[in-house]
This record gives structure tokens, C-alpha cells and sequence, in this order.
């Protein structure tokens, strides 16, 4: 299941939306920082459980 859903392309994508995170903590934004994460694990879901 981790070698289907963790292609190249993919991991690329992970880091950016982490690194959107990130940014999102150092200019203290929280509301940006939720959103963020929020949209992380949207992709993450969608990714790992076809939804």
C-alpha cells in the first residue's frame, strides 16, 4: 500500500504542502497554518483511501 500511494510525484507534493505549513507557523498564522494542515490531510486521505 505505501509503494502504490508514495510515488516521486507525490512525496514532491507532500513537501509542499509541509513546507506551506511550515511557512504558514513561522508568519504566525494560525488560520492559514489550520487550513493548511487541513488541506494536507485531505490529500493524504484522498491519496491513501480513494476518497
Amino acid at each position: 500500500m505505501k509503494k502504490r500511494s508514495f510515488s516521486e510525484e507525490r512525496r514532491l507534493g507532500y513537501c509542499d504542502e509541509h513546507q506551506a505549513i511550515l511557512d504558514c507557523l513561522v508568519r504566525r498564522d494560525p488560520e492559514g497554518a489550520k487550513n493548511a494542515m487541513l488541506a494536507h490531510v485531505r490529500t493524504v486521505e484522498r491519496n491513501l483511501l480513494g476518497r
